[in-house]
Formats: structure tokens, sequence, C-alpha cells
């Protein structure tokens, strides 16, 4: 959760067409609002002005927020739904694949194989839907894991603990990066195809700005292994 000005949360509100959440704790206390979307939280303070007098910013949110705060919208089934483009919309989303190559390096004698990391970081906020894969020299019990990463620890203190203790910062323990998500676990490759055919999913996942999707391959053979991957990215048009 980020404690945010009302500006900021006003303007993370209203780029995702969110609704506010609210705690009314009277005249002369305050307004406690919160926004959330996904993982994401902002959270906010606005003076609640003694009788007679005015606060702009309370003003504006009574106005303009008050009336559709501290309501979910659902799909009839108590499960909440976004009120965005749906997605593959041409209202929403444009289509932005985006190439990776890389090279994963033999594993040699060494029983447990050889782990090598292909990142491709996000500048903007996208959604993926599937990825198409291209490997070389692979062998029979190469695998690969796909995982979403915080290269930069950019959202320590967002989507998690801004330190794992005090004074020990996360690039300490893990200095390649944080992982938030891995969405694919030991999947092993065909050794006889250079087209490992493409893996789509029918809904998407979001992916914001600065998270890194890595490819994650554990090669056994005796030659490097040449990897290309075309991501089926999609960014928002608005």
């Amino acid at each position: 959760m980020y404690e945010a000005s009302w500006e900021d949360l006003k303007s993370f509100v209203d780029q995702r067409l969110l609704n506010i959440q609210f705690i009314d704790r009277g005249v002369g206390s305050d307004y406690l609002l919160f926004a959330f979307d996904g993982p994401l939280g902002f959270t906010c303070t606005i003076d609640h002005a003694h009788v007679g007098e005015e606060d702009e910013d309370q003003l504006e949110f009574e106005t303009s927020y008050k009336s559709s705060g501290n309501m979910t919208f659902t799909d009839g089934h108590n499960r909440q739904v976004t009120r965005s483009a749906p997605f593959g919309s041409s209202e929403g989303f444009l289509f932005n694949g985006q190439g990776v190559a890389g090279v994963a390096e033999a594993g040699g004698v060494d029983p447990l194989g050889k782990t090598s990391n292909i990142d491709y970081t996000l500048n903007a906020e996208h959604y993926v839907n599937g990825m198409e894969l291209f490997l070389r020299n692979q062998v029979f019990g190469d695998y690969l894991h796909f995982q979403v990463i915080d290269k930069d620890f950019a959202y320590a203190g967002i989507l998690y603990p801004e330190e794992y203790a005090p004074g020990v910062t996360w690039d300490m323990l893990f200095p390649d990066g944080m992982q938030l998500n891995q969405f694919g676990t030991h999947w092993y490759v065909d050794p006889d195809a250079c087209n490992q055919d493409a893996i789509r999913i029918e809904y998407p996942a979001r992916l914001l700005a600065g998270f890194s999707i890595r490819l994650q391959y554990t090669s056994f053979g005796d030659t490097d292994v040449e990897l290309k991957c075309n991501l089926f990215l999609h960014k928002p048009s608005q």
C-alpha cells in the first residue's frame, strides 16, 4: 500500500477508471481514502473541515468522487470486474509484440545442469497472453522457468516490504532481482524441434512498467543453446 497525496490518488483513479473506497471519520477529523488496482494500492487522507469552513480537496472529493465511492462493480457472481475496455478491444489495446534473443550456457558434466537468465524489461505497462519459442542445440531434459522479476527493486515498499529486515536489503539476498511470479515451472522443451510451438492463454496477465519477463533456461547439453522468443504483448491505447 502506497501512501499518496490526494493529487496522486486522484490521478491513479482517473487513469484506471476506479472507484474510491473511503471511511468518513467525521467533521473535524478526516476522510481515509483507498484505491486498488490488482496488487497495487494507494491511500491518503483528506481533512474534514468544520461546519462553515471549506477545504478544496474535501470539496472536490465530495462533489466529484464521493457519490461513486464504496461501490464494487461485479459480474453478478460477486466477482469484481474492471470498467476498462475488454482485452482484445481495438479501442482499449494495441498489439506490441516483442522478440527476445539470448544464449543459455551449456550444462556440460554438471548433473544439475547450467542455469542462465534471459530477460526482457518493460518500459511501460503491458499485458501478455503468450509466447512463441525457438531453440537450437537443446537436449532431452532441458527445461525453462517463466518468471516475472523486479530487477531494480523498484516496487519495494509497494508490492513487497521495503527491506527483508532492518539493514538487510533485498539486493543482498537476491542480486538478480525479486521474483514476483513464476507462471511456468520445469517446462520441458522438445529436444528435436526448433519451433517449440506457441503458448497462448485465454486471459491476459498484467505487467507493470519496470517488470522483467525472465526466461530461466537450464541446459544439460555440451553445447550452448540458442534461444529466441516472440512475446505476445499488448499495451493500453488510452
